[in-house]
């Protein structure tokens, strides 16, 4: 048993001293990421056309949105294509000027997903309802959309 708690007052101190010394957190793959500095992976995909990396949403487009919308809009963790509360946090900021009224808690659902397609709907690239189910055309329609206002693409 007290190895138990040995093993655990280590973890303990390995996270506390995570945060007072300012580690960097590691992905998946146990690369070491920092914020604001995307991957590998989004510094050779986030340039690409997302329709083409597979099936929408994908990783690619995950990249896009941190380093686009969401880093413009208070995002200041990882670029890694990783969307997790902080990245939604930062997408549903910036949808705020496309619709979205719902609260910023990094949650992502239908008020989310139909201001994406306000979004998509008013830079020209989405012609189908704005009703907060993401279909095919839908997560294309936003592809384009980030491609475009973010990357220049």
């Amino acid at each position: 048993m007290r190895w138990k708690k040995i093993v655990a007052t280590a973890a303990v101190m390995g996270a506390l001293s995570a945060a007072l010394f300012g580690a960097s957190p590691a992905n998946a793959s146990g690369t070491v990421v920092k914020a604001g500095v995307p991957t590998p992976y989004c510094q050779t995909h986030v340039f690409n056309n997302a329709a083409n990396d597979g099936a929408l949403p994908n990783q690619t487009l995950w990249c896009q949105f941190q380093d686009g919308p969401a880093e413009a809009h208070g995002y200041t963790g990882p670029i890694d294509g990783v969307m997790g509360v902080n990245s939604w946090k930062g997408m549903q900021t910036f949808l705020q000027s496309h619709g979205y009224t719902g609260p910023i808690d990094g949650v992502p659902g239908t008020n989310t997903y139909r201001a994406m397609q306000k979004w998509a709907a008013d830079a020209g690239h989405y012609g189908g309802p704005q009703d907060g189910v993401m279909g095919v055309n839908s997560w294309n329609g936003v592809a384009l959309t980030v491609k475009i206002q973010y990357f220049g693409l």
